[in-house]
């Protein structure tokens, strides 16, 4: 197996442009890793994006939020910013497996496998929240609602590196909730989770968002 450490998106994205399907991603690696140990996936070319610092940044712009794909669960659990501006996402953070699995796993490798228990994938589709990514020179965005298309399958093109998440000001009336059942209250794969998103106006629910993973 090779195995690259790419300082830059741009080296990435040279990478996976040169190696194609044989390439596989590494971010946090909560997902990848056990199934390499498991000699369920055996990968021909490993490409860790874990030294790209801008994939780290989590900011406030244009009034919702940018969340680099690297951004951690713990990070997004205990950003003040992330509880003000989508409450729902701060709290699937928090809720994601053990605390050694939210300092390792990141928002976009929580997405990038659409798995149907993703903590995270509930909450942003209430949010409105859209995928952005990088293929060559293009940098592409994409509804999260459309980015899956099935059970641990999206519509990433081959080549692509996923940079980031967009989530979209909401109005100060709407209200998110997320709520999870596991077979256990720690460490668990969720059996069902919910997150809502409602729309008060004088009282009146107005709008109502609802995603089940």
């Amino acid at each position: 197996m090779k195995f690259f450490k790419p300082q830059s998106i741009q080296e990435t994205t040279r990478l996976l442009a040169d190696f194609g399907p044989e390439a596989t991603m590494l971010a946090g690696g909560t997902d990848l890793l056990p199934q390499v140990n498991r000699f369920l996936l055996k990968p021909k070319v490993l490409i860790s994006i874990r030294n790209i610092s801008e994939l780290n940044d989590l900011r406030e712009t244009e009034g919702g939020l940018m969340i680099g794909s690297l951004v951690t669960h713990s990070s997004l659990a205990n950003s003040p910013a992330v509880k003000a501006k989508a409450g729902s996402l701060a709290e699937a953070a928090a809720r994601v497996g053990s605390p050694l699995i939210r300092n390792l796993g990141t928002i976009g490798g929580n997405l990038c496998w659409a798995s149907p228990a993703a903590d995270t994938a509930p909450p942003l589709l209430t949010l409105g929240a859209a995928v952005i990514w990088r293929q060559g020179g293009r940098e592409q965005k994409k509804d999260l609602a459309d980015f899956f298309i099935g059970p641990n399958r999206t519509c990433l093109p081959p080549g692509a590196l996923v940079t980031g998440i967009w989530v979209p000001p909401l109005p100060p009336e709407m209200k998110t909730i997320f709520l999870k059942l596991g077979l256990r209250n720690g460490a668990a794969i969720s059996v069902v989770s919910v997150a809502a998103g409602l729309l008060l106006e004088n009282r009146m629910v107005r709008r109502v968002r609802l995603a089940f993973g």
